[in-house]
């Protein structure tokens, strides 16, 4: 059996690896080591050598796997669109709706609505139906406040003979919105009562007294500038004779 000393053993390593990988300075530093070189001369044989060509074998399949595991992560976290998509809403949750725009009410304001209604007094037996008229004009004070013109009346046509029964009331007004849609509003001013025959010239008129309205209304259909709305309105007006109340129901269109 042929005995190799130490030396003999590094320098047929370094030999056998200088022909199978050009860094030759990196193979001495790794496999001549105690670990991998034994303590006795007589104990080198080829077998040392085999196991010193495998173990660089194995090594550089180790790195190779090793460098392959810390660029794969790398490479996908630097790909576009490769973020994790974003976790799942709560159960029971609901996307909540968007609240349409409230009514930018300022400046100056017009409006009328038309509808049906009634008149009656104190000593009346029965009432008289009508066509119902509004129309009213003023600015907005703030945009929950308006002060306005407000003039309304309800005209009723006699069956026999012809001729039309018109009671009026004119007030200074204030309209207030308690909620953006729902509105109040009141005034005072003066009322008259005519009867105009069928060529619509007026026969009768009476003295001018003094007048209440009231009214409240819900608007349907609001934008920024405009409404539609649904009125319930009333007035009363004392005379020498006594007095007169009307009531109607009217739809109002206004402008702001």
């Amino acid at each position: 059996m042929t005995t190799w000393s130490r030396e003999a053993v590094d320098l047929t390593v370094r030999h056998d690896l200088a022909d199978r990988d050009s860094d030759v300075a990196f193979a001495p530093r790794v496999w001549i080591s105690p670990i991998t070189l034994p303590t006795h001369s007589h104990e080198i044989g080829a077998s040392t050598v085999g196991h010193v060509r495998c173990s660089k074998s194995r090594l550089v399949k180790h790195s190779l796997i090793a460098s392959l595991a810390l660029l794969v992560p790398a490479v996908a976290a630097a790909q576009p669109g490769s973020y994790a998509p974003p976790p799942p809403p709560p159960p029971g949750y609901y996307a909540q709706p968007v609240a349409a725009p409230e009514p930018a009410r300022r400046g100056f304001l017009i409006g009328f609505s038309l509808g049906g209604g009634s008149i009656t007094c104190d000593e009346c037996t029965d009432s008289l139906d009508g066509v119902a008229l509004d129309i009213h004009l003023g600015g907005m004070i703030t945009p929950q406040l308006a002060l306005m013109f407000d003039g309304m009346g309800v005209a009723h046509s006699f069956e026999e003979g012809g001729g039309t029964l018109i009671h009026v009331v004119d007030t200074i007004a204030a309209q207030y919105w308690v909620t953006p849609q729902f509105w109040i509003k009141g005034g005072i001013g003066i009322g008259r009562l005519s009867v105009n025959d069928a060529d619509g010239e007026e026969v009768v008129a009476s003295e001018t007294g003094s007048a209440a309205m009231f009214g409240i209304g819900y608007e349907l259909v609001s934008s920024r500038t405009f409404a539609l709305d649904l009125q319930l309105r009333g007035a009363v007006a004392h005379y020498d004779e006594g007095d007169i109340q009307m009531g109607s129901l009217n739809l109002g269109v206004n402008w702001y």
